[in-house]
């Protein structure tokens, strides 16, 4: 359609704008088709003045006929703003849809949760009587430092030779205190209940006592800990009791003392069978970082009533 309507516009202007020649009188005609006979140059009897005039008219003819292109290309030009106000722009290929980014990879599905095993309660009260300690402790808070002690006697209990009882005796001596009761630290908890041993003149600890029950709780404590620590470490249960027990209570049982100990470890389960038992359904991973967290903890506990007594 735009081709058409050009065209037309161009055959418009080219009527309108051609300077055609005006028709020649009968006496100049007649001078043409003579001036028109072929002759030799040399006989030429057109007049000079003739000539001038014909030849000036075909120049004028021609400069109209240049006129006339000069002014139909002007119109073109002209006249396709005027239709259509169109404005000429290089031809561009489509370009091609830039391609949707890719969605996102679905996201990972969260890890569950780790299954609380037998020792979680112990870690979390441990960590509660340290306020966040996790190095040397300055003070230990009563309260959830005995409720760690008895969920730990409980679970050395379900491990078979009533192994926490040695710890349930001396929980029972704290209990039965005659500390103030109103006081929250454990140290000066236990500073509160010194004229107990008047009974003694204060050349030892009276056995009723919360002094007493800490001297034990630190050495029996330090037994499991460390037996526990080589039960992490790849051990298996006779070799982590014999090496636990030189360390530790070795050095203050006497030889009746031992042997009952002696006896009673020998009840203990294999490391997998303690394990799974400590672990309560829980997976081995979270099992043996619920172990490494209790060591961790343990120690401090066991460092700061040793360091008391």
């Amino acid at each position: 359609p735009t081709h058409s309507c050009i065209a037309m516009v161009f055959a418009c202007c080219s009527r309108s704008n051609v300077v055609e020649p005006k028709p020649r009188a009968p006496k100049e005609q007649a001078e043409a088709e003579v001036a028109e006979v072929p002759v030799d140059p040399p006989e030429c009897n057109l007049d000079d003045d003739l000539a001038v005039e014909e030849n000036a008219k075909v120049h004028s003819t021609v400069f109209q006929y240049d006129e006339a292109l000069r002014d139909t290309s002007s119109c073109i030009l002209g006249c396709t703003k005027l239709i259509g106000d169109w404005d000429v722009v290089p031809f561009s290929p489509a370009s091609k849809p830039k391609p949707s980014p890719p969605p996102p990879p679905p996201a990972a599905p969260a890890a569950p949760a780790p299954v609380p095993g037998l020792l979680a309660p112990t870690v979390s009260s441990f960590r509660a009587s340290m306020g966040g300690a996790t190095g040397r402790a300055a003070e230990l808070q009563r309260v959830p430092l005995v409720e760690g002690l008895e969920y730990y006697a409980t679970v050395l209990n379900s491990l078979g030779g009533n192994m926490g009882d040695y710890l349930s005796t001396n929980i029972k001596k704290l209990h039965n205190s005659k500390a103030t009761a109103s006081l929250s630290g454990y140290r000066e908890w236990l500073l509160s209940e010194l004229p107990t041993h008047a009974s003694t003149s204060y050349k030892g600890y009276a056995d009723e006592s919360a002094w007493m029950a800490n001297l034990w709780i630190g050495w029996t404590l330090e037994f499991f800990v460390e037996l526990f620590a080589q039960l992490l470490a790849g051990q298996d249960t006779k070799r982590g009791v014999d090496e636990a027990y030189k360390k530790t209570l070795y050095n203050h049982h006497n030889f009746f003392q031992r042997s009952a100990f002696s006896v009673a470890v020998q009840r203990l389960p294999e490391r997998a069978a303690m394990l799974r038992a400590l672990g309560a359904g829980a997976a081995d991973g979270d099992v043996l970082r619920e172990l490494d967290e209790f060591v961790t903890a343990g120690r401090i506990v066991v460092q700061f009533c040793l360091q008391l007594n």
